[in-house]
């Protein structure tokens, strides 16, 4: 009888490990995002509104990043973390645009004034 339930711990040990591996190193699901509004901006560029920031964050960094930024499989991005690690947010932008590391690149889905956007509501949150 024991021997019988060592054999279904292990097997259902060895189905979570499983289970672990393949959530760890799966790509999130693909996130539509609404069109852009018009450019509010004096300067003509296109200003990214705060909700749709936060929105491209929700869907696309913050299963490795975690919801606030605390950090979940990838680094924390919450506040001090982001400006201690990168004073330059124009670094940040790069890697959300081109990848580094693990870290996948998202230039293929994201414009440059939206990964700006990303990366200066990232830097606004507040440190875990």
């Amino acid at each position: 009888m024991l021997r019988k339930l060592v054999t279904v711990v292990q097997v259902a040990t060895a189905g979570a490990f499983v289970v672990f591996i393949v959530m760890l190193f799966r790509t999130p699901a693909a996130v539509t995002l609404p069109d852009m509004p018009p450019s509010s901006a004096p300067d003509g560029q296109q200003s990214v509104p705060v909700e749709m920031a936060a929105a491209i964050y929700s869907g696309r960094c913050a299963s490795c990043h975690g919801a606030a930024g605390e950090g979940v499989y990838a680094p924390s991005l919450a506040g001090s973390a982001s400006t201690g690690r990168y004073p330059d947010p124009g670094e940040q932008v790069r890697i959300v645009l081109e990848g580094k590391g693990r870290m996948r690149a998202y230039g293929g889905e994201i414009n440059p004034e939206q990964a700006e956007a990303v990366i200066a509501y990232v830097r606004s949150l507040p440190d875990p």
